[in-house]
């Protein structure tokens, strides 16, 4: 399924090697400039990484805004709130967990991408 698309993007420095992260939910780290780290349950998520930032201090794109492709946890339901799980990939929300967005397309497996509009 295709998606329009307006995205928005900003640039955050990493606050460690995030190489291997991308398509994962980043929160921010306090700190001037801002830094941004992986996500954890619960966090307030600040977008979807974007890039591929190989240690700490490169620059991370990160999208704030439009339809994201986030890596899914395991089964991630169409139509269903979305959440940050401890590793920063994308989950069906629970409780009072910051909501990150409604998943647009759904899966049925970890790794698998999901497609999140973003409500950050």
């Amino acid at each position: 399924m295709a998606y329009g698309n307006n995205a928005r993007s900003e640039t955050l420095l990493a606050n460690s090697d995030l190489s291997t992260k991308q398509g994962f939910f980043l929160k921010a780290v306090s700190g001037t400039p801002r830094h941004a780290e992986l996500a954890s349950t619960g966090d307030r998520v600040v977008g979807v990484l974007q890039d591929k930032p190989a240690a700490l201090g490169r620059a991370a794109t990160v999208q704030v805004e439009g339809i994201a492709k986030v890596v899914a946890a395991g089964t991630v339901t169409a139509g269903s709130p979305v959440m940050s799980d401890s590793t920063g990939r994308a989950a069906n929300a629970t409780g009072s967990n910051f909501v990150a967005g409604v998943c647009e397309q759904g899966t049925v497996a970890a790794g698998e991408i999901a497609v999140v509009r973003l409500q950050l």
